[in-house]
């Protein structure tokens, strides 16, 4: 009678893990960027240069807390400079509230997508 090797279970699993996360990993570096383009049609400023750079920075963003897994906190904290640069640059020189509410929501989007990871983590891994 064998019994089964605690060692080579946690391996296989390891295994199993590494690859549900990599194939994550392949969805999310299409679906990332082109969610990323479209939330930026949205929330940019009405010029050009706000919907590019808009569209930079999101998806920049998107990429570290959903596929670098990096730290939220620091990643809002740099959209939300931006938002306050791009806005005040775009209304020239003054802060617009409408404008800047409109922007604020790539920090909603970018919480969802940083927090929703480690769902999609385990749904991943519970589907195989």
């Amino acid at each position: 009678m064998s019994h089964p090797d605690p060692d080579r279970e946690l391996q296989q699993a390891l295994e199993k893990r590494q690859k549900n996360i990599h194939e994550l990993n392949r969805i999310l570096w299409v679906v990332l960027p082109t969610l990323a383009l479209l939330i930026s049609m949205i929330v940019a400023n009405y010029n050009i240069w706000s919907t590019l750079f808009s569209f930079i920075v999101l998806s920049t963003a998107f990429i570290l807390v959903g596929i670098k897994q990096k730290n939220l906190s620091l990643v809002l904290v740099l959209t939300l400079i931006y938002c306050l640069i791009d806005n005040y640059l775009s209304y020239q020189y003054q802060l617009n509230s409408s404008g800047l509410k409109r922007q604020l929501l790539m920090l909603l989007f970018i919480t969802i997508i940083g927090l929703g990871r480690n769902f999609a983590d385990r749904a991943m891994l519970n589907k195989t």
